[in-house]
């Protein structure tokens, strides 16, 4: 098998696809990265929470591992110009931004849920921040988490890991051999 600086071909293939994901995580970041920081001028408007619960279900995987799924969900109705919408993004860039995060899964416990949805409990008035362009993309928390910046980071991880693995980049020095 033909090999590429000492790599077989289907791994050197492997470590540029992990390159290439890398580049469109990191790409991504950057957009969500923009929009939060666009959101702290988005238009602003009353809206009211409809649901706000914390939902667990097992992923029917082996138990003592990773097998329950926490999903927050947090839905609120506003109007714009004579138009209802709903939505369930919380924060720009967030953790629940539109969705879960899988490390969140991981980082945060039903406890922390039960605190994010309770700061928003049904029927409660709440200002949603609308995209002027784009009303339907709203949020209760404008501007930048801690999580915007996530997936900018894991998106130079995958890079520079990929690239290690190629050896385009060094590896670190506690890893060389001796």
């Amino acid at each position: 098998m033909a090999e590429e600086n000492g790599n077989p071909t289907w791994m050197v293939v492997v470590e540029w696809a992990f390159v290439g994901f890398g580049v469109i995580v990191f790409a991504w970041g950057l957009f969500v990265l923009k929009m939060a920081v666009e959101s702290r001028h988005w238009a602003t408007t009353e809206g009211e929470v409809v649901l706000s619960k914390v939902y667990v279900r097992s992923t029917g995987h082996t138990p003592g591992h990773y097998d329950r799924r926490i999903s927050p969900r947090v839905k609120y109705r506003y109007t714009v110009d004579g138009v209802q919408y709903e939505s369930e993004g919380i924060a720009v860039g967030g953790s629940q931004t539109w969705g879960i995060d899988p490390l969140d899964q991981v980082l945060y416990t039903v406890g922390y849920y039960d605190k994010m949805v309770g700061r928003y409990p049904e029927g409660r008035k709440v200002t949603v921040y609308y995209d002027p362009r784009r009303p339907q993309r709203a949020a209760l928390e404008a501007g930048l988490t801690a999580w915007s910046f996530a997936t900018v980071v894991m998106g130079i991880g995958a890079v520079i890991g990929g690239l290690m693995a190629l050896k385009i980049l060094p590896t670190p020095f506690w890893s060389e051999d001796e």
